[in-house]
């Protein structure tokens, strides 16, 4: 049986923003544009991860104990290489998002570096 969480008392504001239609237009382009950064960076993690599940290595190292101090540091350097041998970390999938982001002339006249990194990320 699991136990009721307790709730606290909570609430959400609705803050009406006051825009005009150009406004309107630029905040909608913005979003549009960070949601397909965001997807291509999504996309492209899921391809790699993708390809980690598909070694030998992979399916070998989830058969190591999670309790044995041995193990754990062979899993922790088994991922360790997998990760960097596959481009599976933050700053390669960042940087594929800085790519992608320079390589579409339209996203990148509309979302910067830094803004580009965090949805990377």
């Amino acid at each position: 049986m699991v136990a009721s969480k307790e709730r606290t008392p909570s609430f959400i504001a609705t803050i009406r923003l006051k825009t005009n239609k150009m406004q309107v237009k630029h905040l909608l382009m913005l979003s549009d544009c960070g949601r397909q950064l965001y997807n291509a960076c999504l996309g492209e993690s899921l391809k790699r991860l993708k390809a980690i599940q598909n070694t030998e290595l992979y399916k070998e190292t989830i058969r190591l104990s999670k309790t044995s101090e041995t193990d754990l540091e062979k899993r922790r350097a088994n991922f360790k290489y997998l990760n960097e041998t596959f481009h599976f970390t933050e700053y390669s999938i960042q940087s594929f998002g800085t790519k992608t982001k320079n390589d579409s002339k339209f996203i990148a006249d509309h979302l910067g570096t830094h803004i580009c990194q965090k949805l990377s990320t």
